[in-house]
Parts: C-alpha cells; sequence; structure tokens
C-alpha cells in the first residue's frame, strides 16, 4: 500500500524553506525547478491543447503568481501563444514574482492587469496561478471577481496550479467563497486535504502529482495523521497455486430478513467472489430456497423463525462474520444481536441493521470485540454518534474519535470514504456515482468480511476491501455504460475482472 501524507499550510512551507536550506539552493531557483517540472507534465497531457488554443495564465503577485510567470517563459519559448494576466490582489508582491515579471517583460509575452473589463475569448486554455497554498482567508475584491471571470468564461480548459484558486489547504471553505472550478490541477509533491472533501469534489474533479525534488527526508519526518492510500489491487488478490479452498478461511454472513433476502445474498456472494474459501449465509427460513437459488455455491444454516432471525448459534469456529445486512430490527432479531456482540470475542464486521440497533442501545458500543469493522454510511454513522457535524472536516474528527473510543475499525462510507483506527485516518482517492445504489454496501461488507477469512487484519481488510469496491465500480465505465444504470451485482460481477 502507497500512502500520501497530507499536510496543513505551515507544514508546507517548512518543508519548501527546508528543502533551501538543505539543497543549498535559492527560492528563485527552487521556483524556476517547480514551473520546468509543471511544463513538463503540461507538454505530455496538454500538448494537443497547447498547440490549437491561445493560453491564458492568471497570476496572483505571490510565489504561486511567481511560478505562473515562469510557465508562461517556459511555453513562450517552446513557441506556444500564451499571454499573463497579472492579478493584483495585494501591493505587496514577493520578491521573486518581481524577478520573473520582469524577466518576461523583457520578452515579447503578453502582460496584462486584470480588471472589472478584462475580457476572456471563448475557447482558450487557461492556467490558473492566482494563489497558492498559503492562502488563509477567503478570495475578495480584485481576486474573486478574477476567479468569477474565469469560471464564467468559455475557456476549454481550466488547469490550476497546486491548489485552485480559493480553495484552503486543510480546512472548510464557506459556501459563498469563491474558488476556481478547475478541470484539473497540478499539484506539487502531494494532493492536499480539501481534495478529498466531497463538498470540494466540483474543484478537483481530477489531480495530478507533479514532484519537484523537495527533501524526501524531511518529509519522513513530518507528523500527520491523516493519509490518501492507493492499494496494488493485482498484487493484494494474488495467491499462489499449491493451496486448497480451507487455505482461504471460512466466512459466516448472518443477514437478512423477510423481505430483505437479497441483500444476504449480496454480501455472501461478494464474500465468496473476493476469494474466501468457503462461505456460510446464516438466516431466516424464508431464505433458503433464495440463496440456494441464486447462490449455490454458499451454504445455508436457517433460523427457526420464517421472516427475522431470534437465535445465533455457531455451529463452526469461522474465520470471519460479518453481520447486518437486511436484518430489520425486529425486537427478537435486537436482542439476539446485541446478545451476540456482547459475547463473541474476535473481531467482526458490523454492518447495516446492526448498526442501527447498536444507535438505539448505545451502551453496546463498548461491547463491540476490539478490531472489529464497523461500515456506516453517513445517515447510520450520525445516528451512531446521535449528532451531526458541520462540515466535512468534523465528519473526520468525529470518525477517528469514535473509533479511537471504542477500539474499532470504522469505515464512513461515501465520496472519499474515511477508514480510521483511532490512531489515523486514511482517505480513499477515489469517488464514484455509481456507488450510490441498493445493495453496494452490502458488497462492500461482504468484500471485507472475505479478506477477513484469509487472514488479513482487520486494518489491512478495511483499507483494501474499500479500495477494492470503487475500483470494480470504475469498470462501469460512462465511456461504455451509464452509471446510473450499474446495480449492486454489477460490481460483484466486476470483481474478476480486477
Amino acid at each position: 500500500m502507497k500512502t500520501y501524507k497530507l499536510l496543513k499550510p505551515e507544514q508546507i512551507k517548512k518543508w519548501d524553506t527546508q528543502t533551501m536550506i538543505i539543497q543549498n539552493i535559492t527560492s528563485e531557483a527552487l521556483m524556476e525547478r517547480a514551473a520546468n517540472k509543471i511544463y513538463k507534465k503540461l507538454i505530455k497531457n496538454e500538448k494537443k491543447l497547447l498547440e490549437k488554443y491561445s493560453t491564458f495564465i492568471f497570476c496572483g503577485v505571490g510565489n504561486n503568481g511567481g511560478d505562473g510567470l515562469v510557465l508562461a517563459r517556459l511555453l513562450h519559448q517552446s513557441g506556444y501563444d500564451v499571454s499573463c494576466v497579472i492579478v493584483p490582489f495585494s501591493r505587496n508582491t514577493s520578491s521573486d514574482f518581481d524577478k520573473n515579471l520582469h524577466k518576461i517583460m523583457e520578452m515579447d509575452i503578453p502582460v496584462k492587469t486584470f480588471t472589472d473589463k478584462t475580457h476572456i475569448p471563448k475557447n482558450t486554455l487557461i492556467i490558473d496561478a492566482i494563489f497558492g497554498t498559503g492562502l488563509s482567508r477567503p478570495a475578495s475584491g480584485i481576486a474573486e471577481l478574477a476567479i468569477e471571470t474565469i469560471n464564467h468564461s468559455k475557456a476549454k480548459k481550466i488547469i490550476s496550479i497546486d491548489i485552485p484558486s480559493g480553495l484552503f489547504v486543510d480546512k472548510e471553505n464557506d459556501k459563498n467563497d469563491k474558488i476556481i472550478k478547475s478541470d484539473i490541477v497540478y499539484t506539487i509533491e502531494l494532493p492536499k486535504l480539501s481534495f478529498f472533501f466531497p463538498s470540494n469534489i466540483k474543484y478537483v474533479p481530477e489531480y495530478k502529482i507533479v514532484k519537484i525534488g523537495l527533501d524526501k527526508s524531511f518529509l519522513k519526518n513530518l507528523q500527520t495523521d491523516k493519509f490518501v492510500y492507493k492499494i496494488n489491487v493485482k498484487k493484494t488478490l494474488s495467491r499462489p497455486d499449491d493451496v486448497y479452498k480451507n487455505i482461504f478461511g471460512h466466512a459466516l454472513i448472518i443477514a437478512g430478513s423477510y423481505g430483505m433476502v437479497g441483500a444476504g445474498i449480496l454480501a455472501s456472494k461478494a464474500t465468496l467472489r473476493i476469494g474466501a474459501g468457503l462461505v456460510t449465509a446464516f438466516m431466516p427460513e424464508c431464505a433458503y430456497i433464495p440463496v440456494q437459488t441464486a447462490v449455490p455455491e454458499v451454504m445455508i444454516v436457517t433460523d427457526k423463525n420464517k421472516k427475522y432471525i431470534t437465535k445465533i448459534k455457531l455451529k463452526n469456529d469461522y474465520d470471519a462474520i460479518g453481520i447486518g445486512p437486511g436484518l430489520g430490527k425486529n425486537p427478537k432479531t435486537q436482542k439476539t444481536v446485541l446478545n451476540f456482540i456482547k459475547n463473541y470475542e474476535k473481531p467482526m464486521l458490523i454492518d447495516a441493521d446492526t448498526l442501527n440497533i447498536l444507535a438505539e442501545n448505545r451502551k453496546y458500543l463498548s461491547k463491540i470485540p476490539e478490531n472489529s469493522i464497523l461500515t456506516p454510511h453517513l445517515g447510520e454513522f450520525k445516528r451512531l454518534i446521535g449528532k451531526p457535524w458541520k462540515n466535512d472536516n468534523e465528519k473526520i474528527k468525529l470518525a477517528k474519535s469514535f473509533a479511537s473510543k471504542y477500539k474499532t475499525i470504522l469505515v464512513l462510507k461515501g465520496a472519499y470514504s474515511i477508514v480510521t483506527d483511532g490512531k489515523n485516518v486514511y482517505i480513499n482517492p477515489f469517488a464514484n456515482s455509481a456507488l450510490a445504489t441498493a445493495g453496494s454496501g452490502d458488497v462492500l461488507s461482504g468484500i471485507i468480511t472475505g479478506l477477513l477469512a484469509q487472514g488479513f487484519s482487520p486494518l489491512k481488510a478495511a483499507l483494501s476491501g474499500v479500495q477494492i469496491h470503487t475500483k470494480a465500480s470504475q469498470l462501469f465505465d460512462d465511456d461504455i455504460y451509464n452509471k446510473s444504470s450499474m446495480i449492486a451485482s454489477d460490481i460483484i460481477k466486476d470483481l474478476m475482472y480486477l
């Protein structure tokens, strides 16, 4: 698994400063290096646009604007049609900005100062270099007007350098703040926490990391509790050939009630599909024929009650248990579920109606076996903690606090799902609206339970399961299918193509 630290603005600034000291270079030289690296990325990824359309680089008067000026010089020297638009949001300019402005003034590069009468021609390529990571208050005045002008232009593409101007690095913007709506962000060295606030998807639909050679040893020693992570799915799911089914564990799915048997079927099938050697479903009697018909590979044990579960008796020492999908909240089901949680000692996966039962019986939260994995969606999490949150940042803090208090692994589902063990927070960098469909959470429960059965640690099972789930859904691509047509069964089917 590869992780990327999510830094605070002051840490980013200190990293720059220490790099200059350690590498014995000036800030101007570092700016030159950064712009060169961005230039190479642009040539690699945006060459056709650069060749076909005029490029307007909007530069602030700080170091982010300085990056834009160096970039303008490099593009001009390569023969591209480029103009600079200076956004004078302050009378105080950085020395590196001044030096680079002087350089391009000596070249044949059009330079204009932005005003309320500035017009952006149709079908241009806009590069946003107004504000960087040091922004501490909302854009206002001439900068606010420039951002609005860019957003309302008919540009072919809007590219932001490091971060969309107006967006904060690690805190929430107000809903009325003006922020560049980028098509892509070329971010320096690391993505930023705010990229993964669901409310910011419209500003950062895509980003690419640009390495500029900042000091690696300094980054290694920087302390943070927030990370973006990526797993190698093929490596994670690989297995040797000299094995047999028992090696990959026996999983139990406790699920289903009359009218919601499908949830248990989806979870059981996903548990099998992700590679568990054996899967047993424990469900009410009404599920017997549907399960045997829909998933013949799954064994089924039924409760004596036809419509809902009334008593959980384990006949095997299962390697992993997932409980919750479609259970319902019948009083007898609630009683047996709470009793099971109280007396079972191994980590388990807890989802759906089991979470809702716990939300109504919060004293049992402390009875959950240590290192169990809870997978609430946003509504279920609000019920669990008994209160809403103000913004995405507070949501992350509450998730971490909950996991710490109850010594669990919390998977908070949604766009950019969060996984936390109470010590660190890991953010899945992939969001896919296709997952907003009935049963997709049941599939995730099955995937994670299947990984647990195969011997993954609870944290690794949660991290891997979340990303595998998203990756499988991404195979249902807009270029081939309409995302809104994807159903949970499609995710299970696509697991075999990862």
